[in-house]
């Protein structure tokens, strides 16, 4: 049979942090830094779609026009095919080893992240005092986010 030890227990009042002005500042300069690096990635991510698509276009089209072009090519003209197709070669295998689609998207996912988090500061900073989450907890929700977002983020 267990015994019901609730009687003798005490419960303890849960005493919370208050917001101040000093842990407000501290909220605000989290979500600054969650801007700027929302920015830098996004910046990131604009950067590596352009070099995607300036390697994906070559890769394309280089194989497309030789192949189109083969039979108007004198015979001893012929090394301008196989060197295209070299070219177009070479494009594909910088494109596969720099893998600038994985990393494009890879930023502007933490891009988006970052911005999530700095919108969820926002939302609950612009509330009355008396609405917002208990400060300790609110504080523990954010800098848990935002140092998994810094231990994961890809490097800028």
């Amino acid at each position: 049979m267990v015994e019901d030890r609730s009687e003798s227990s005490q419960d303890v009042e849960r005493i919370e942090e208050r917001y101040s002005e000093k842990n407000e500042a501290f909220l605000i300069s989290i979500k600054e830094q969650c801007l700027e690096v929302a920015n830098e990635h996004d910046a990131q991510s604009h950067i590596l779609r352009k070099k995607h698509n300036c390697f994906s276009i070559p890769c394309i089209c280089l194989p497309i026009v030789a192949g189109a072009v083969s039979n108007f090519i004198p015979p001893e003209y012929g090394f301008i095919n196989a060197f295209v197709l070299s070219a177009s070669g070479v494009t594909n295998g910088l494109l596969s080893f720099k893998n600038y689609s994985k990393k494009f998207q890879q930023h502007g996912e933490y891009a988006s992240r970052y911005s999530e988090l700095a919108a969820e500061i926002s939302t609950e900073m612009c509330r009355g005092k008396k609405f917002r989450q208990p400060f300790d907890v609110f504080l523990l929700k954010i800098t848990t986010k935002f140092s998994n977002l810094n231990s994961g983020a890809p490097m800028i």
